[in-house]
């Protein structure tokens, strides 16, 4: 189950998706499987799968009450309360997103593979120091188990400090044919003025992606609630890697109000509040 969560093998995901509501179909009171069912919904939020065939639903709202059912079976499951930061995480809600991430490395400090995500996470928000020093901690511990954030989440810090050279090195050593990389590589490239590999990175997400747009650029950062300075690096890392603008400026990012600690007005969700809600029944 874990190879297809943290290597990116979309050629499993068919496989590991069907398992995981077959599981939580036998073993209701399985925590982990709810967990990994919360993380499957999140996948398909960001756009790297696809909903299940047949079927028409929120995947935040189904993210949200599995991680929810997570935690009601095992309150001191640090992959649930991972679960549950993730899915924060997607609501816009960054006060009980970092309240979840402190409850999950209270409960599982020396998971590397957590440790390196979780890092991500709280660098995309704003908290670089904070979530590099995860990473590095993951890498301490197991140097191999952490996949991409060893040197993903450094090149985007290189990149929105302006080191735009460094960003590259580090950007080229975690490539995964993974098309999220290849935008990457463009939009770096493109702002540390290498034309011809910004241009060739760009070719390979239209070739994987061909619907790709500037407008997707957009949402994809603001959905992990990256700074809307940083995003507007982006776009011009992108225009300069050869990418039509397409309106792009329609979409601006949404202000994050949060008046409770466990609820907020979710942009993504057409206005509808998620947080804390019944777990979901067997």
């Amino acid at each position: 189950m874990g190879s297809a969560w943290y290597h990116y093998d979309s050629s499993l995901y068919g496989t590991v998706r069907d398992c995981l509501r077959e599981t939580t179909r036998l073993e209701p009171d399985y925590t982990e499987a709810w967990a990994r069912l919360a993380d499957d919904y999140a996948r398909q939020w960001y756009g790297y799968e696809e909903l299940y065939p047949g079927e028409t639903y929120d995947p935040l709202e189904r993210a949200m009450e599995a991680a929810n059912r997570a935690i009601f079976l095992s309150p001191d499951s640090g992959v649930a309360h991972y679960a549950m930061a993730k899915a924060f995480l997607m609501s816009g809600d960054l006060a009980s997103f970092r309240g979840e991430v402190r409850q999950a490395l209270r409960l599982i400090p020396n998971e590397p593979v957590f440790l390196a995500s979780l890092g991500g996470w709280l660098a995309y928000t704003g908290r670089w120091d904070e979530g590099l020093a995860l990473i590095e901690k993951a890498e301490a511990l197991n140097p191999a188990s952490h996949g991409i954030c060893r040197h993903f989440v450094p090149a985007l810090n290189y990149f929105r400090r302006g080191e735009y050279n460094k960003a590259v090195d580090c950007i080229q050593k975690s490539s995964t044919g993974w098309w999220v990389n290849y935008m990457h590589q463009a939009f770096i490239n493109g702002m540390a003025g290498n034309s011809e590999a910004a241009s060739e990175a760009l070719a390979k997400v239209l070739e994987l992606r061909p619907t790709f747009s500037m407008r997707e650029a957009i949402e994809f950062h603001q959905k992990y609630c990256f700074e809307q300075s940083y995003i507007d690096l982006v776009m011009e890392g992108l225009r300069r890697a050869g990418l039509a603008e397409a309106k792009a400026k329609e979409a601006t990012m949404p202000e994050l109000h949060v008046s409770e600690p466990t609820t907020t007005k979710c942009p993504w969700n057409k206005g509808k509040l998620v947080g804390a809600k019944p777990p979901l029944q067997p």
